[in-house]
């Protein structure tokens, strides 16, 4: 559920379906299909569609008031959980599925100080989502493939996103 919220304070946000997608880095049919799900979960529409865009329904502002505190709490409890963390070494690493990508890191981290204690989080999605995770949403790093011929649009969204990259 808190993908869903997440997905729906967007489209607040932004007062646009497509718009909220390009912002969250998932194609305009898959946002719209998971916002129906959601809206044929809680048996109301969240959303009233728009020439000029969407606007909450009456439920849907209600919904969307109580999803922003619950996404606050979820925040809190993070901020707790880190303070926790003592010498704890933690990494967020996205990655592609790929199984060599996930020999690689569990490598790396075998490596690493293991007396302290480690907390890894290990997100697989697609290079648009791993760009999304390091610019958004604290991951200390992502791998990220893609074809040559697709090389100047990647690059380019790394730079718009003030990233640093190295080619292994």
């Amino acid at each position: 559920m808190p993908s869903y919220l997440t997905f729906a304070l967007e489209i607040e946000r932004v007062g646009s379906i497509t718009q909220a997608a390009q912002n969250l880095y998932m194609a305009q049919p898959n946002l719209s299909k998971a916002m129906k799900e959601l809206e044929k979960e809680l048996g109301f529409v969240i959303f009233r569609r728009t020439a000029t865009g969407v606007k909450p329904t009456e439920e849907g502002a209600e919904f969307l008031y109580h999803a922003k505190r619950i996404m606050e709490q979820f925040d809190a409890v993070g901020r707790i959980s880190q303070k926790n963390g003592g010498d704890k070494l933690k990494y967020k690493i996205s990655i592609p599925r790929g199984s060599y990508i996930v020999d690689g890191f569990t490598s790396f981290i075998s490596e690493i100080q293991p007396e302290k204690g480690m907390d890894v989080t290990i997100n697989e999605t697609n290079a648009l989502g791993t760009i999304a995770n390091v610019a958004d949403r604290g991951y200390n790093i992502g791998i990220i493939r893609y074809r040559t011929i697709d090389e100047d649009y990647y690059l380019t969204m790394l730079k718009n996103n003030h990233l640093t990259y190295e080619t292994i």
